[in-house]
């Protein structure tokens, strides 16, 4: 029986490798995205601790807070803007990464399809063999039989 070969295997391997690049791409922003978030939320909860302290102070105290708070203010637009930013291009990545992802299943698919068909006409052929030497069999077994007579 003959091993079957996928003529466009190089190609097939070229979209795997592709595939794989694009999701490792994918994985390193979407990573960067969620320490913004993470950062984003620690931020939150500091000013949101430091509204409920100055509650209780002097006007100095007040004033250094509120510097504070606006300061954690301006550093959340930052990363809220930074945040954006990054997620336009993680879409813009992960379309790339869905487009090699289906090219490569269309190579996977057209691979198991004629896999599938070298295999059925493989076996179609070995059936035949075996159907013909069968077939020789019982002939000589009848002229054996006849000539014998």
């Amino acid at each position: 029986m003959k091993r079957f070969h996928f003529r466009l295997e190089r190609i097939l391997e070229l979209k795997k490798y592709a595939e794989n690049q694009w999701e490792i791409k994918l994985g390193e922003i979407t990573g960067r995205c969620e320490q913004l978030k993470r950062e984003l939320r620690d931020l939150v909860s500091r000013r949101h601790q430091v509204f409920m302290a100055r509650t209780c102070g002097d006007s100095l105290h007040l004033s250094v807070s509120d510097t504070y708070i606006r300061r954690l203010d301006m550093k959340s637009r930052d990363i809220t803007r930074r945040l954006d930013e990054l997620e336009i291009e993680r879409a813009g990545i992960q379309e790339k990464y869905l487009t090699a992802a289906k090219e490569r299943k269309i190579y996977d698919t057209l691979k198991d399809k004629q896999a599938a068909s070298f295999k059925k006409e493989e076996m179609r052929r070995e059936y035949m063999e075996i159907d013909d030497v069968n077939s020789g069999a019982a002939a000589r077994r009848q002229g054996g039989m006849n000539g014998g007579c």
